[in-house]
């Protein structure tokens, strides 16, 4: 009997209280899920599950809230494709794009406990590629900060250039960079307390009396930084003489990466159309190049011949005309119009400063020609003949005519002529019987020594030859000894100088000169010796050698060939 009571005892308390207990159980799992509000994240030491969602949609390199600010990094979610989130992350910074790139980071650095040490050490790496990167772009800022402020002042930008020096200041820059921007600072104040010193000057540089002008010239000379953007400023002036006065003064600077835009510039303006021949004066006065491309490129665009005709009068005296200048100008060479002169002209200039004499043979040309351009290339001596021939018979096509037959001989499509008037200003030494200026009575077949100029052959002899004029030298025709027996002293070796003073020491060209017949009344013997356009009023010719030296030497006949 105790058994079996024992045996009910148990089973008619020990089964409710495991329903107690079950029930126990389902109430604390959902009080539990209840007051968390969401399912419990798996333990750190769980594995995740393989079909884990991944932590971010592809493409999406940052979180954004709904009024579009950027959300708190979140930990990458177990799962997520941490080698693309690194790879993310540098590109991010290789773009420079810092904001994104730290959101990057920020999360793959919440996420640290689930990286491998590997990882570990590459997120370290990021972190310090992410930290240069962002120190040298914040420098590279700065530094710009700096560039724009130094232009700023070097074009009388005052104002501007003391507010990016503020924002430098502002900015963290190094001590190099703090130094130099306060070094600025100063100079900006002392710019400004010259500017208000200068502004006396700049109201004397638009006087009329010349005196005046020099003495603001001299002022604003003293100060050139400070001057020059005031200067660039009055070139906007419709006001003759002061434009004129300050382009004087700006070449004088000798800055003409600065100065020729802004003289070209005026060219460029309508309004300024009394200023334009003192514009071209001052731009042919620059020695530097960088005049010449703006120049044909603005003639080139011209709407009407009239206002390309300035622009190629300027191109005619420059010290760089584009190599492409023939070519371009040929539809210009190919028309009547006001401007066919000037873009003759600006042609002749290109070909002798470029070497393009045999520019025909297409040489010395910087890219292929069109079918057309080869056309009119192949024309041109014709179309030059045409336009000589023209101004023959029509006065207002002289000027043109001139130009052409300058272009015609420099490009050799036609033989350079002999000058008219030339005399013989002094020779080193002459014989009674054959004075120095027997080489220009026109006489060169004969053998009698009156018609030759003869002199002792010393080395050195020099003649000298006045061409009335600043003439273009193109050659000498020399006509030798034609002495009877005597050709052997007839010059060899010489030296040919030309030059706008009457006593030149550079020569432009050498030569020999063939020995004469010897004989009257020959077929002519005349040899020309080249002169490459040499421009100038005054010819020397000097004695190197003669063929065979018995102490006499001589010359019969000269001609100076050129326009």
């Amino acid at each position: 009997m105790g058994h079996s009571f024992e045996l009910r005892l148990v089973d008619e308390y020990d089964m409710p209280l495991r329903h107690k207990l079950l029930k126990l159980n389902v109430l604390l799992a959902i009080l539990a899920f209840g007051c968390q509000g969401e399912k419990p994240a798996a333990p750190v030491d769980k594995p995740a599950s393989p079909t884990a969602p991944k932590a971010e949609t592809k493409g999406s390199e940052t979180d954004k809230t709904a009024g579009g600010k950027t959300a708190p990094a979140q930990p990458t979610a177990p799962g997520a494709d941490y080698a693309e989130q690194f790879k993310l992350g540098a590109a991010l910074i290789a773009k420079q794009d810092f904001d994104a790139a730290q959101q990057k980071i920020e999360g793959l650095d919440a996420a640290a406990s689930k990286l491998t040490p590997e990882q570990v050490k590459q997120l370290a790496d990021l972190k310090e590629k992410f930290e240069d990167e962002r120190q040298l772009h914040e420098d590279k800022l700065r530094e710009q900060q700096l560039t724009l402020a130094k232009k700023s002042i070097s074009d009388g930008k005052l104002d501007d250039a003391a507010t990016a020096l503020e924002a430098l200041l502002a900015a963290g820059p190094t001590t190099e960079q703090g130094d130099q921007a306060r070094e600025l600072q100063t100079k900006i104040e002392t710019h400004r307390t010259i500017r208000r010193r200068l502004r006396s000057g700049m109201d004397l540089l638009a006087s009329k009396d010349r005196g005046r002008a020099k003495e603001a010239q001299e002022i604003l000379w003293e100060h050139q930084e400070v001057a020059f953007p005031l200067l660039l400023e009055s070139l906007q002036s419709d006001d003759t003489v002061l434009v004129t006065n300050t382009l004087e003064l700006l070449r004088k600077f000798n800055q003409p990466a600065r100065t020729l835009p802004a003289m070209i510039a005026i060219l460029g303006r309508e309004k300024q159309a009394a200023i334009w021949p003192s514009a071209i004066k001052e731009l042919q006065k620059v020695q530097q190049p960088g005049g010449g491309p703006p120049l044909l490129k603005l003639a080139l665009e011209s709407p009407t011949p009239e206002r390309a005709a300035p622009l190629l009068n300027a191109l005619a005296g420059i010290t760089d005309p584009p190599p492409e200048t023939l070519i371009s100008l040929l539809p210009q060479i190919y028309q009547d119009t006001p401007a066919l002169a000037s873009a003759l002209s600006a042609a002749y200039r290109a070909i002798t400063i470029n070497h393009q004499a045999d520019v025909l043979t297409r040489r010395g040309l910087d890219s292929e020609v069109t079918p057309e351009q080869d056309k009119q290339l192949n024309g041109l001596g014709d179309r030059l003949q045409a336009i000589i021939a023209a101004g023959a018979k029509k006065p207002d096509m002289a000027e043109a005519a001139w130009a052409a037959e300058r272009l015609a001989i420099a490009m050799r499509l036609m033989p350079p002529t002999a000058l008219p008037g030339v005399k013989v200003l002094r020779a080193t030494a002459e014989s009674p019987e054959g004075p120095a200026v027997a080489v220009l009575d026109k006489v060169w077949n004969s053998v009698e020594l009156k018609t030759m100029w003869r002199h002792p052959s010393k080395r050195l002899t020099t003649l000298v030859l006045d061409l009335g004029a600043e003439r273009t030298v193109t050659g000498i025709r020399i006509w030798n000894c034609n002495e009877a027996s005597g050709t052997h002293r007839g010059w060899k070796d010489l030296e040919i100088y030309v030059s706008s003073d009457s006593s030149p020491t550079v020569p432009v060209a050498v030569g020999v000169v063939p020995p004469a017949p010897g004989l009257p009344d020959t077929p002519d013997y005349g040899a020309v010796m080249q002169v490459p356009f040499a421009k100038g009023r005054f010819v020397k010719l000097q004695l190197m050698s003669v063929w065979r030296d018995d102490g006499i030497a001589g010359i019969s006949e000269l001609e100076v060939l050129g326009y």
